[in-house]
Formats: structure tokens, sequence, C-alpha cells
């Protein structure tokens, strides 16, 4: 006969509500706390995170004598950035839930940062991966005075093209290393974009994408360069266009497949006032322009500015005629995801039957892409 002693069950129940009450307590959530120094009496920093592309702010902290605190929690580590208001002065942290103390001076960006196993990997990164930089500029600016020095032979000159190639190929390792060793660290991504990236195919670039941790993925440089392979993917040359409607200058709507339908070919030019190379490139596709407008060719100028007086006036300086539209939104442009766009200046081409079969052509190679479509 089966039988049970009550007393027993009953502590036996007690235990296991007591282990169920510590097993709560400890999965409460952690936090981050962050307190740091700056010689400044008073003013505001601002803790912000990359989201949907952008940085965004996700808290402040008021300065008081030099000192500043932040306090909340991540459900996962990433790269935020501290940054001073009313200046471009900020600092990258990789962020989990502990305690970090920041000890900075008259700069933000030169503040030592204590705390965090991720961290402290990231700045031994930085640090093997500055030292490598100090190397190729020294061998760079030895590099350049030899073509001004006639006393240089050929062999000495190749010696320093064959350390500067080294060099490179050691930059190149390193991060390569780092990616792979640290799935899961959420720096992965910008030494991915930054170091590795322009030595990979499309499909070599998904392919090292999909081995980050999916906490890596998700965060917001991640997520970013995720919609990025995507976009690439969808707007590469041979792939049909992607639609968007802009503001243009006028106010008017300018639709992107209304423009194709009307012209032999369409460049997207993405450009901005304050980009220097943009501004020097204006000449030259003016008179593009000029000589191939009545053959059906048509330029969709798309302003990364996010101030109009700026923009406008740089419309009126490089007396640009052609049909210029901008969603004053900076870098949260949404053709920047459309046609993984990195930087300005960058184009994309577009024949008439909606088909893009150029990105990013410059001089002879863009002559050659009009002259095909349209002589």
């Amino acid at each position: 006969m089966l039988t049970f002693n009550k007393n027993k069950m009953k502590t036996k129940i007690y235990i296991f509500l007591g282990v169920l009450s510590i097993l709560s307590a400890c999965s409460s959530p952690a936090t981050y706390n962050i307190t740091g120094t700056i010689n400044k009496e008073a003013g505001t920093i601002y803790l912000q995170k990359v989201v949907e592309g952008a940085q965004e702010v996700i808290d402040s902290s008021l300065i008081a004598n030099g000192t500043f605190s932040f306090t909340g929690s991540v459900s996962a580590p990433d790269i935020v950035t501290l940054s001073l208001a009313g200046s471009r002065d900020r600092k990258n942290i990789c962020l989990e839930n502990t305690n970090y103390v920041i000890q900075g001076n008259d700069k933000l960006s030169a503040a030592v940062v204590q705390g965090g196993l991720l961290q402290k990997q990231m700045i031994s990164f930085t640090d093997d991966m500055s030292q490598w930089e100090d190397k190729e500029r020294g061998v760079m600016k030895q590099l350049r005075k030899t073509w001004k020095d006639s006393t240089v032979t050929e062999a000495e000159r190749n010696k320093l093209k064959d350390q500067l190639a080294s060099i490179r190929e050691n930059k190149l390792l390193h991060a390569k290393n780092f990616i792979k060793s640290k799935p899961s660290h959420p720096h992965g991504v910008t030494v991915l974009s930054i170091y590795v990236q322009n030595f990979l195919s499309l499909d070599q670039l998904d392919s090292v994408y999909q081995t980050f941790s999916p906490d890596v993925k998700a965060s917001g440089r991640g997520s970013e360069m995720g919609l990025t392979i995507k976009s690439r993917y969808r707007s590469a040359v041979g792939q049909p266009f992607i639609d968007f409607t802009i503001p243009a200058q006028n106010g008017d709507k300018v639709v992107l497949k209304d423009v194709v339908k009307k012209n032999k070919l369409v460049m997207i030019d993405f450009w901005a006032s304050w980009c220097a190379p943009c501004r020097a490139t204006m000449p030259y596709l003016k008179e593009r322009y000029d000589k191939y407008k009545p053959d059906g060719f048509e330029v969709l100028a798309v302003s990364y500015d996010s101030k109009r007086d700026a923009w406008e006036q740089a419309i009126e300086r490089e007396n640009l005629t052609w049909i210029n539209a901008s969603y004053l939104d900076g870098w949260k442009c949404p053709t920047k995801l459309l046609y993984a766009v990195r930087g300005v200046p960058s184009n994309v081409l577009i024949t008439n039957d909606g088909t893009i079969v150029g990105k990013n052509l410059h001089g002879d190679k863009l002559d050659e892409m009009i002259e095909k479509h349209l002589r």
C-alpha cells in the first residue's frame, strides 16, 4: 500500500518555493551604471545608439561640477555613443549591463573608459589596429617622398610598396580574426564594415555576416548591415529599379517611375551640399547633362542635406538645372537603404525599361554607359 508523510511533503514544498524566490530575485533585470568626469562645469551629454540607420538619443545627463551619470539596462550588448551637446566630440562604448567609469579631460573622445569585458576587447582591437595604421601612414609618407626624389631607385620604391602591401594584409587579417573569434561581439559589425567588406564580393559579405550571433544581427548596426546587404542584392546591376517618391525643391512630389518612363536613361545622383567631392564633380556632370539631355538623359539629384538653406544655396551656386529633390532628413533619407548608399557622391543609372544598368560610375565609364544607351 502506497503512503506518504504530510510533514515531509510540506517541507519539500517550502524548500521549492524558497528556491523559486531566489531564482526570481536572480533573474531580475540587470542594469548598467555609467559615471564619468569631464573638464566642463555644465552642459549636456547624450547617450545615443543606431536605430534604423541613424543615431538616436536614448538618454541624456546634465553635467554638474564636471560629472555625469547614466543608469539603465540593455537586453543585449550594443555599441552606443556618448556625445557632447553642441559639439562633434563623442566616444563609443560597448555597452553591457555592468559598471563603467569614464575619465575625461577637455575632450570626450580622448576619455578613458573602464569596465566591461566587451569594452576591453574592443579597446584592445582598436589599439592594435591603430598601430598598423600608424605604420601604414608612415610607409605611405615615405613612398610619396620617393616620387619627388629622382635619386630613389625603382628597387627602393618597390621595397616600400611591398612593405605597404604587407601592412595592409596584416590589417585585413587582424580584422578577420576579430570577427571570426568573436561572433557575439557587437563591434564585429563595425570591423566588417570599415576594414573587411571592400575586399569581399556581395556573396562573401553575406556569408561573413551570417556568422554573427542573433543578438549582434539584431543590434542597431547589425540590423542596418543586414538591410544594406539585402538592398545591395535588390539594387544590383541587372535588377529592376526600386521606386520611391521624394519632395522636389519646389514642393512637388517626384515619383521615380514617372521620371524613368519619360526618359531613355536616368541617373540618380546622391549628393549633399556639405560634400566637397560632390561639389567638385558638378561641373563635369553639368557638361554631360547639357550634352545628353536632348537625347533623353535625365538626372534626379537626391540630396542628403538636412538644412534647406544650405541645400538651396548650393543648387543656386552650382546652377543645377536638373531635378533637385530631398527629404531634408540627412542620413535618414529612405534612399540610403533602398539603394545601399554607403557614402556620397554615389549614383545609379536606370534605363527606360526600368533596369539598373550601372552604379557608382564616373569619368570614362560613365561616358561609355551614357553613349551606349543613348546613341
